[in-house]
């Protein structure tokens, strides 16, 4: 009977009240997320800065991650036709999905700078239907590799301008840019590119990528040859830069080129191709080729 007491005096004493204190402290710890994600939405709402040039809103945005787009209002939403993201911790990886630009339809320009995004899906910037100029620099100073899926650019119907360079590439998808009708420029200076097989610009049974495309960088990379009929497409190019790469053909053999290069390089007004590892016989005939034709 003593020991019924006892267990009874402890519970009263210890048990119950510690019981108390835990849901007290998971009380007080809900009560902390709130305010931390309340505390979040504020801090976006403050290092968004709006201000006007030609008329034109423009919104510069300084983040830790892009939940807090969802918290601009409309109205300034709508105004903004300019916007530029900043990423302040770049050891933070930041996960994209589909929809995380879905509220900036009014966006004209999107530039990109300092994120650690590992990763852009299928559909990354749907919803983005009136952009027309793209920067993505991720990895200025990092080696991580930046991926993409094969519909990442999907719905970008009025995308001109494309600008990836100095991110780490290496390989991407065969028909990555296929989707981009409109695309005037492409920038993938920088890339640390290998292999023009897997550059995005589609495959030789493709003949509908990137039509529209005039201008196309791809300099500075690491790549070691260009493969018969890579550009055949590209029926608009009128500027094409493979300077300091590590090319030492341009096609496997001339007689090749001799008959491909009819179906894009008539069009070409300017050709970079220094600083590469060409045979003397392949720079005279590119030499010739374009004394010819210029």
């Amino acid at each position: 009977m003593m020991c019924l007491i006892s267990w009874d005096s402890f519970l009263k004493r210890h048990i119950i009240p510690l019981g108390s204190k835990l849901k007290a402290i998971h009380f007080l710890f809900y009560l902390l997320c709130i305010l931390c994600n309340l505390t979040n939405a504020q801090v976006f709402a403050k290092e968004c800065d709006f201000s006007n040039s030609d008329d034109e809103m423009v919104m510069t945005c300084r983040v830790r991650t892009f939940h807090g787009i969802a918290e601009i209002s409309q109205p300034e939403l709508d105004q903004s036709t300019f916007l530029t993201i900043f990423c302040d911790d770049q050891n933070q990886e930041i996960k994209v999905t589909n929809g995380t630009f879905g509220k900036l339809s009014n966006v004209q320009s999107l530039r990109i700078e300092s994120c650690n995004i590992p990763l852009f899906p299928d559909f990354s910037f749907w919803g983005l239907f009136n952009l027309m100029n793209l920067s993505i620099h991720l990895n200025k100073t990092s080696a991580k590799q930046l991926s993409f899926r094969e519909d990442s650019f999907a719905g970008l119907q009025k995308l001109q301008t494309l600008d990836l360079d100095h991110n780490t590439l290496i390989v991407l998808p065969a028909n990555l840019f296929c989707n981009l009708e409109s695309l005037r420029m492409l920038n993938l200076t920088h890339c640390e590119l290998d292999d023009a097989r897997s550059i995005g610009l589609g495959t030789t049974e493709n003949t509908r990528c990137l039509q529209e495309l005039i201008v196309l960088d791809l300099s500075y990379n690491i790549l070691k040859s260009i493969p018969d009929g890579i550009f055949s497409s590209l029926v608009s190019l009128k500027i094409l830069y493979l300077n300091n790469n590590q090319l030492s053909e341009l096609y496997p053999t001339l007689s090749v080129a001799l008959v491909d290069y009819r179906v894009w390089i008539c069009q070409i007004t300017e050709l970079a191709i220094c600083q590469n590892k060409y045979s003397s016989s392949q720079l005279t005939f590119w030499s010739f080729i374009f004394k010819t034709i210029l």
